[in-house]
């Protein structure tokens, strides 16, 4: 990986976020942001490109990697790819909305658990849920033909495990159990070991 990371319109990442998208991807990272999520992190950069094509899932990467790297700022890094990444967000439409944006906004939900924030977790936990109808909605092809489906049930995983954080959840976290079931269907033993086999593995 370069130092310089272009984006899709030909501009250069500012170097600080350079230094989190490596950091992100580096294996040495998962002791601060979690093995699972940094996995996950590392695939989103073979899936968009290191530089992460879609901007609204870059910053909320960049938010989360932030927030927990001892190479950043904290709080305040985090707080300002947050906003970047709700801007991006309320900019797109059905037609626009994408796989990143999902991802994306699953990222900011993992967050709000951890500073326990309840308003966040549940404006974005009702973000998720819309984002996911709307891209099954749109689906023109079997969802799970889709390269990017695969990764749908760990969003989910990891968005009821860290709503173990948030205080007063509890509706809200059976509301998005109950729905995100019904969208997803039953998921099978089988189905979990794919998608583990498809985090884990270096491809």
């Amino acid at each position: 990986m370069t130092k310089d990371l272009p984006t899709p319109i030909n501009e250069i990442i500012d170097p600080r976020d350079v230094v989190l998208l490596q950091y992100a991807y580096s294996d040495v990272s998962a002791f601060a942001l979690g093995l699972k999520v940094q996995r996950l992190l590392a695939k989103f950069a073979i899936f968009f490109g290191p530089s992460i094509n879609d901007s609204s899932l870059r910053h909320a990467m960049l938010a989360y990697t932030a927030a927990f790297a001892p190479i950043s700022s904290g709080y305040e890094r985090m707080e300002y790819h947050s906003n970047l990444t709700c801007q991006e967000l309320r900019e797109k439409t059905s037609a626009t909305l994408s796989e990143a944006d999902l991802f994306a906004v699953c990222l900011l939900i993992y967050l709000s658990c951890w500073y326990n924030h309840l308003f966040k977790f549940r404006l974005h936990l009702h973000g998720f849920l819309t984002i996911m109808k709307e891209l099954i909605a749109q689906a023109t092809t079997n969802a799970a033909a889709n390269p990017y489906f695969i990764f749908w049930p760990l969003t989910c995983e990891l968005i009821q495990e860290g709503s173990q954080r948030v205080s007063r959840a509890n509706s809200l976290v059976l509301e998005f159990y109950s729905t995100s079931r019904q969208i997803l269907g039953q998921q099978t033993l089988a189905d979990r070991a794919i998608w583990q086999w498809h985090l884990h593995s270096r491809r």
